[in-house]
C-alpha cells in the first residue's frame, strides 16, 4: 500500500468524520469547534490516492496545565477497510512533528476511546485520569504527552 500524509481541510475531514465517528447524524454534527481557527491543521492519509484516514489537532489548553501551550488531537478515524494497518499511527507521529516544527507545543493531549488505548499507549501517550462518558459517542480516557524539546 502507497500511503501519503497530507495536510488537508477541515471540509475533507467530514465525509469520514461522519461515516467513522458519527453514524446516523448529519453532516452539520460533524463541525469541531475550532476546525477553522488559524492554528488548527488537519491531516489526511491517503492510500493509492484515496483518503482513508484523518486527524485534526486544535490549540487548546489542557485544564490541569493551562499555562502550557497545548493542542488537542481529535476525530481520529480510519475507514473500517484499512484499519489494523498502522495507518493512525501514522497519522499521529506525522502530526506531532509538524506542530513541534511549527509550534513547539509542551503538551499533547486527547480523550480516546477506551477501545483504541494502545494504539496511544504505543505511542508514549500517558493515560490520565478515569474513564468518562462522552454523551452520543461512548466511554472515553484522556491521555497526554510531553513532547521531547
Amino acid at each position: 500500500m502507497n500511503l501519503s500524509i497530507l495536510n488537508i481541510t477541515a471540509e475533507n475531514t467530514l465525509p469520514i468524520r461522519q461515516q467513522m465517528l458519527r453514524q446516523g447524524r448529519p453532516l452539520s454534527d460533524c463541525h469541531f469547534d475550532k476546525d477553522k481557527a488559524p492554528s488548527t491543521r488537519h491531516w489526511g492519509a491517503f492510500a493509492n490516492e484515496e483518503l482513508v484516514g484523518i486527524l485534526s489537532a486544535m490549540e487548546n489548553p489542557l485544564e490541569t496545565q493551562p499555562e502550557q501551550m497545548a493542542f488537542q488531537f481529535r476525530g481520529m478515524a480510519v475507514i473500517e477497510s484499512y484499519q489494523r494497518n498502522g495507518i493512525a499511527s501514522k497519522l499521529l507521529i506525522a502530526a506531532e512533528k509538524q506542530l513541534q516544527d511549527e509550534f513547539h507545543p509542551q503538551v499533547f493531549w486527547l480523550n480516546a476511546r477506551v477501545n483504541a488505548q494502545q494504539l496511544y499507549l504505543h505511542l508514549d501517550y500517558q493515560s490520565t485520569g478515569d474513564v468518562f462518558e462522552i454523551p452520543t459517542v461512548g466511554p472515553h480516557l484522556r491521555y497526554t504527552k510531553h513532547p521531547s524539546t
